[in-house]
């Protein structure tokens, strides 16, 4: 008799339970959002948030968070990854999709458990019906823990673009 749910014809168990262990990994991966490496440096942890949210990735982005993320955007400030998801997260989604972001400048650092990762850039492009073209700053301090590198706080400001201004993103990040 065969067992429909069982080894059958010599086939070993472990092959079966091994199956069932591959496709629960995959099914908390694809639930967790894209896996973050231990050794993914700074720099790169920050482009895969750009890039994430430019593409409206909102599992990706959620992914590189941490539960209890600091936020702060035009003065005002949100607390946790879900509080940012039922907020401002879509809205920044359709924004940063609208608009070609040049990376400018940037600067990193930190040690052990802490980086910090400091960008300008010019963001431009159409939103809403209006043109846009700012100079931008992010700054993300992210915090390794038992599942890589997740981002523990992000604070964004722009301004419009100015060339000459001393605050132009051509002038260097200073330390």
């Amino acid at each position: 008799m065969s067992n429909c749910c069982g080894p059958s014809r010599g086939r070993p168990w472990s092959l079966y339970i091994t199956a069932v262990i591959l496709c629960l990994a995959l099914v908390f991966v694809v639930a967790q959002g894209a896996p973050v490496a231990k050794d993914d440096s700074a720099a790169q942890i920050a482009d895969r948030f750009a890039d994430a949210l430019a593409a409206g990735d909102q599992a990706s982005v959620r992914a590189l968070l941490l539960p209890k993320v600091l936020i702060f955007e035009s003065g005002g400030a949100e607390t946790s990854a879900d509080e940012y998801a039922g907020h401002h997260l879509p809205a920044d989604i359709a924004f940063m999709a609208a608009l070609k972001r040049t990376v400018l400048s940037r600067q990193s650092g930190g040690n052990g458990d802490t980086r910090w990762v400091a960008t300008k850039s010019r963001l431009q492009g159409r939103y809403k019906d209006r043109d846009i073209d700012l100079d931008s700053t992010e700054s993300l301090v992210l915090q390794r823990g038992d599942l890589g590198w997740r981002i523990a706080h992000v604070h964004w400001s722009s301004s419009p673009h100015s060339p000459h201004s001393p605050h132009s993103p051509h002038s260097p990040i200073k330390p």
